[in-house]
């Protein structure tokens, strides 16, 4: 893992936005040997999704420290999300790089998509992620979902490309 992971260019916004100094440590192949790292106290921290720290989490071997998502984790009580500890002059960074990651596991057509059909969708996903049975199988499995609506994708859309100008400077520098 390395320069051009998610996770490398997330902690380095993180970094910049709560005005910490940073060092991260590259090589590692894949989020297992990072994890393995900071159990062991090689590194001081690791982001990663919560689902794959979970386990971790339950048997005390990482704790967590800083959620990066829309709204707090109803399994990790007491855990800040970082919108809600950034000091208020950098939330807009904060808040920027949030709504890139919530939409990094969204599901999304073409722009041409009709009218009809992107509705019959929306509802239909949205029947799906209510589903009481679904989202208990999901929460076994240690997968946090938080389902939104159509309209909420497209304004997440547009907040993201309106704050390209926020997270552009910091990434550009992230990479010299």
């Amino acid at each position: 893992m390395g320069k051009g992971n998610d996770s490398y260019f997330a902690s380095a916004v993180i970094a910049d936005a709560f005005g910490i100094s940073l060092k991260q440590i590259v090589g590692y192949e894949g989020a297992s040997e990072s994890k393995i790292a900071a159990v062991r106290g090689v590194v001081d921290g690791v982001k990663a999704t919560v689902g794959a720290l979970f386990p971790l989490f339950k048997a005390r071997e990482l704790y967590p420290i800083l959620l990066v998502g829309l709204e707090r984790d109803s399994q990790l009580l007491g855990v800040t999300t970082a919108i809600e500890a950034v000091p208020k002059e950098n939330k807009d960074i904060i808040v920027a790089l949030v709504n890139v990651f919530a939409l990094g596991k969204a599901i999304v057509g073409p722009p041409e998509i009709p009218e009809g059909r992107k509705k019959v969708l929306g509802e239909a996903l949205w029947k799906v992620f209510q589903d009481e049975n679904f989202i208990d199988e999901l929460e076994k499995r240690g997968r946090i979902v938080i389902p939104l609506k159509v309209e909420e994708v497209e304004q997440l859309i547009e907040d993201c490309i309106s704050a390209a100008g926020i997270l552009k400077p910091i990434l550009k520098k992230v990479m010299e």
